[in-house]
């Protein structure tokens, strides 16, 4: 079976060593773009991450494709609609990394709410002083989520943890996990005039 891989970083090229017996695997580190899909038109096929568009213009040049397998949560990078009229199957990672990128979201807002950048930068640069680095503490803020699936649902029990008050928008709400979890949704609007941060 003919597999293009895409957007590989080269400290994960050892992990597709087990598809390598009976299979012909092509792994680059680029895009699957317009540019470089004519040379993967024997792809049954293709692995992508979020950076690959994968449009009609792309999928002209890939006859043989039969499935499309993005290593990522979302989808929207690939004309989902176009794959199901021509056969091509698609597959996502729907659950990975929700803890992960949560966290991520506090390590950016304990950065930014304690001026960290500011702190660091004004340490390189000369004397350091800490006139102006005053920040503000997380706890009793109200944080805005959009999103409450499930990096959106480990956001709201680490806010908790952090004393801060949520409210949410989504678009399909979930009652029961707010009331569970104590917290509301809003329209958006009314989300951005609530929220602090």
């Amino acid at each position: 079976m003919q597999i293009g891989f895409f957007e590989i970083e080269p400290r994960d090229a050892a992990m597709f060593d087990s598809l390598k017996p009976g299979n012909s695997l092509r792994l680059t580190d680029e895009v699957l773009s317009a540019g470089n899909a004519g040379a993967f038109v024997d792809a049954e096929i293709v692995s992508t991450f979020i950076n690959s568009a994968i449009d009609r213009v792309v999928l002209d040049q890939l006859p043989a494709l039969k499935l499309i397998a993005t290593r990522s949560t979302g989808f929207d990078h690939i004309d989902t609609a176009l794959c199901a009229e021509r056969g091509i199957l698609v597959c996502n990672v729907p659950v990975y990394g929700e803890n992960t990128v949560a966290e991520h979201v506090f390590a950016l807002l304990l950065a930014l709410s304690h001026r960290l950048l500011e702190a660091v930068e004004r340490a390189r640069s000369g004397p350091f002083s800490p006139a102006g680095l005053t920040g503000f503490d997380l706890a009793g803020k109200t944080l805005g989520l959009v999103g409450t699936g499930a990096i959106g649902r480990h956001v709201v029990r680490i806010a908790h943890g952090f004393g801060m008050h949520v409210c949410a928008f989504d678009i399909v709400p979930d009652s029961d996990f707010a009331t569970q979890e104590g917290f509301s949704y809003r329209t958006f609007d009314d989300l951005l005039t609530t929220a602090d941060i």
